[in-house]
């Protein structure tokens, strides 16, 4: 193969295409819905809304609710 990369390109092209492409995907997802039951999101744009619900990095705090430091 080492040999052939100089004469054919054509040939190591296509092995790096072959060991480079990406297959991995988001399978579909299951979470419990409010009402305690089970559901199954089944589309990219399902699958997008439920990680979008879980990846909350940041609450919303109401005024006045932090605790003084006493400095």
């Amino acid at each position: 193969m080492s040999l052939e990369c100089k004469t054919n390109r054509k040939k190591i092209s296509q092995y790096i295409n072959k060991r480079t492409a990406s297959r991995s995907s988001v399978g579909d997802l299951k979470w419990y819905g409010p009402d305690g039951n089970e559901n199954l999101a089944v589309t990219d744009t399902d699958n997008a809304s439920v990680l979008q619900e879980c990846s909350s990095v940041y609450t919303v705090e109401p005024d006045g609710s932090f605790d003084n430091l006493g400095l």
